[in-house]
Parts: C-alpha cells; structure tokens; sequence
C-alpha cells in the first residue's frame, strides 16, 4: 500500500508526539486533547448514539471535540505531506493525485494502514460501505480523464508555439476552479456516511495553526 510522504509525521507515536508538544508549547489551551481516551462499544452509529445519551452524555460536544483533535492532528502532518506532494505531483493541477484512509484512536494513535480485515458480521456491514463510499468519493469515471486529458494536450500545444503566459496561467486557474466547483457538488452528493470535517466554514478557526506549525517545521528542519 502507497502512503503520502510525510503522513509518519503523526502516525509514528514518536514522531506523534513530538508534534503534538510542538504546538503545545504554542497553542497550550488548544491542544490540550492527549492523551485522553474513550472507551466506546464496538457497534454501529445509531447504536452508539442511543449508548451515549443514555450514559448522559454530550453527543454533539463528543463527535465536536472529535473532530477538533483529528483536524488539529491532521495539521502536524502538514507541512510535510504538502512539501512531498508539491514535490511528486507538480504537475496535478486540477486532480487530487492520490488519497489516504487514516485511523484514527483518539487520541492514543493515527494508523495510516488500518486493519480491512472482515472478522465479523459488524467488521464487513462497516469496512465494506468505507470502501464503498471511498471509491464513489473519487470520481473514478472517464469524463474527468478525458478533461485532464484534454487541457494537458492543449497546454503542450501552447508551450510549442510559446504562447502568451498570461493566457496559460487564466485557463489554468479558471480550469482549477471549474473543476474544484464540480467536485464539491460531487462530493456533496457522494458523501455517504462521510462528513467534512475540515471546510471553507470552519478553516478560519485553525488557521493560526497552520502559519505556527509551517514555521516550528522549519527550525526543527534547521537545528537537525
């Protein structure tokens, strides 16, 4: 299995936690989540949700809190997943080059190859709908890879006849942002039983983190 580059950067507890207390020491009320840890019963949504309220808790302010650590650790590995991919995958312009499915144990660990193996009744009805819904998520039809296809032949054609950069670089982001609109709606009504967690409406809320975490990774980079 392909792994993006950098990814180990949270899911090796050593380097999880090496993280983790980097943006502690900036960011102390923020990420605060580790190492706590819920025991939960093994079983569907709607079981576990009846299982929560009747134990009286929270569970709008669990899956909240949920959701707030695996952005947060998701922002660790960052830097240098982005680094990698700008690196081995320049010239994707439109398409996400590949994906990843993470598990995450909140908080104790991230495994970035989680167990697909089908044990039980519960492991198949589970992994085999992720599956599912992974794969309807990735749009894996001939009509984006025509369009790719099409737009990386007119941009040969342009650099042969050095064509004016301006029109290169219009068509390049206006293509970028045609197809980021299209696969939003796509994503929108492909969801499944996934949610998004991470988006335009709640971005603002972690961008500090982002700018504090590019800058630790570049003294660490330094000082080793």
């Amino acid at each position: 299995m392909n792994h993006f580059l950098g990814i180990s950067e949270i899911c090796r507890k050593d380097s999880l936690a090496r993280n983790l207390n980097t943006m502690s020491s900036s960011f102390r009320d923020d990420y605060n989540f580790y190492p706590m840890t819920w025991n939960l019963p093994s079983d569907r949504n709607t079981a576990l949700s009846d299982w929560l309220r009747s134990e009286g808790y929270d569970e709008k302010k669990i899956w909240n809190e949920i959701d707030d650590a695996i952005i947060k650790t998701m922002i660790l590995a960052y830097p240098f997943v982005n680094r990698s991919y700008q690196t081995c995958f320049s010239g994707h312009k439109y398409t996400p080059a590949c994906f990843e499915i993470l598990g995450f144990d909140i908080l104790l660990e991230v495994n970035h190859s989680p167990d697909f193996h089908t044990g039980t009744s519960i492991d198949k009805i589970v992994k085999r709908e992720l599956l599912i819904d992974t794969f309807k998520l990735l749009q894996l039809n001939n009509t984006l890879k025509k369009f790719v296809s099409g737009e990386n032949k007119w941009k040969i054609q342009q650099q042969t006849i050095n064509a004016d950069k301006n029109v290169y670089k219009q068509r390049t982001l206006k293509c970028k942002e045609h197809f980021e609109q299209q696969n939003n709606l796509w994503q929108s009504k492909n969801m499944g039983n996934y949610r998004l967690v991470f988006s335009e409406k709640n971005a603002h809320l972690y961008e500090h983190f982002f700018y504090c975490n590019e800058s630790a990774v570049y003294q660490h980079t330094c000082r080793t």
